[in-house]
Parts: C-alpha cells; structure tokens; sequence
C-alpha cells in the first residue's frame, strides 16, 4: 500500500494506506472499502479517489503530466471513466 499526497479535494490532500488494483473490476471492489486506489504500468497510472465531498476523483497521469481528471458521482460512472483510461497504462502509443 501506498500514501497519495497534495490531494485536491481531501482535507490535509493526503490519503494513506491506498491499495494498487491490477483490473477495472478490482478497483471498483477496493473503492468498497478504501477511499482510493491506484494502479500503474510503463506508460501511466490510474488513480481513483473519494473526496471529501464524496464524490470520486479520477485522473490519469503519464510521465508525471496529468492527462486527464474527472469528477463523478457514482461507481458505475468510475467503471466507465476506467474502462477508458486503465487500459492506457500498459499502452504507450495512445492517449
């Protein structure tokens, strides 16, 4: 487990003890039980988080540039912005 830190959204912007998911289906299962969690490849990483407003946080970052960050409300709509990016950090060609 890790610790994701300068948060925007989070009260003190950190969040530890956060768990690394490998499949879309994972992450929707970790955010039932953690705020967040992250997975990465060679190309980027994934991250997924619960602000303290409730909703969910997620961007996508490569090369320390963040490419994308998107604020949703519920997990079937964090399912889909995964189902868009996750795959992304195993391809190095696209986004």
């Amino acid at each position: 487990m890790s610790a994701l830190i300068n948060l925007p959204g989070v009260a003190g912007g950190r969040i530890d003890d956060v768990p690394f998911f490998n499949s879309v289906s994972q992450a929707i299962r970790l955010l039932s039980t953690y705020r967040a969690c992250t997975g990465a490849g060679d190309h980027g990483a994934a991250t997924v988080y619960r602000g303290d407003d409730g909703r969910f946080r997620c961007m996508f970052h490569r090369r320390c540039i963040e490419l994308d960050q998107t604020i949703v409300y519920t997990k079937k709509d964090v399912r889909r912005w995964l189902v868009e990016w996750y795959p992304r950090v195993h391809e190095g060609s696209q986004a």
